[in-house]
């Protein structure tokens, strides 16, 4: 009897195992595993890749009333096999070539954009993060630092109709006031015939 009752548990905890085993199984191979590949969102961002030509003005302290003109490119392009877009950007400041690279994605999870900027002036990384608002805007925030003093940085994109689109820097130094740093306006030069 007492045997009976050791086989009969033994039959009972190995048939839970193999349940187990076999739940673990369909989660990571079937309905369970969570969405993979590059973003849709990302992928909608498609007619972004060329190179598109960019009006800049832009101050650097908030006080500042003058705006200074700055002429650029952006080149955008598919990253880390379409799961990233990548634009680089190359212009001049005061005589001296200006070069930044932004790499962005779409988080899955939080639902979020996210973005990392860095170029040859502050040989930083800034990151930022944000989403779309219900009027088209895509506003990013995040943490940045100029002379040790960190500030709030805010950046929106708005106007986007695929061929050109505006875009904004706006900066806080008190977590609730905004100063404009930077406009510009992206216009999409035409892509080459093939």
């Amino acid at each position: 009897m007492r045997y009976s009752k050791i086989i009969v548990t033994i039959g009972i905890l190995a048939a839970m195992m193999i349940a187990a085993v076999a739940v673990a199984q369909d989660e990571m191979t079937g309905e369970g595993m969570p969405e993979m590949g590059p973003p849709t969102e990302i992928q909608d961002l498609g007619y972004m890749v060329g190179t598109w030509d960019v009006d800049m003005m832009t101050k650097w302290e908030p006080t500042d009333t003058a705006w200074m003109p700055m002429k650029g490119t952006a080149k955008y392009e598919y990253a880390a096999g379409g799961g990233a877009l990548m634009m680089t950007f190359n212009s001049e400041f005061m005589g001296m070539p200006f070069v930044g690279t932004m790499l962005m994605t779409y988080d899955r999870e939080t639902k979020k954009w996210q973005s990392i900027w860095v170029d040859n002036m502050s040989g930083r990384i800034s990151y930022s993060d944000g989403a779309k608002t219900a009027d088209g805007k895509t506003v990013m925030e995040g943490k940045d630092i100029y002379q040790g003093q960190t500030y709030g940085s805010r950046t929106t994109v708005y106007n986007d109709d695929k061929t050109s689109f505006d875009w904004k820097m706006e900066n806080s130094y008190d977590g609730k006031t905004w100063v404009t740093t930077a406009t510009a306006k992206y216009t999409k030069r035409p892509q080459p015939k093939q």
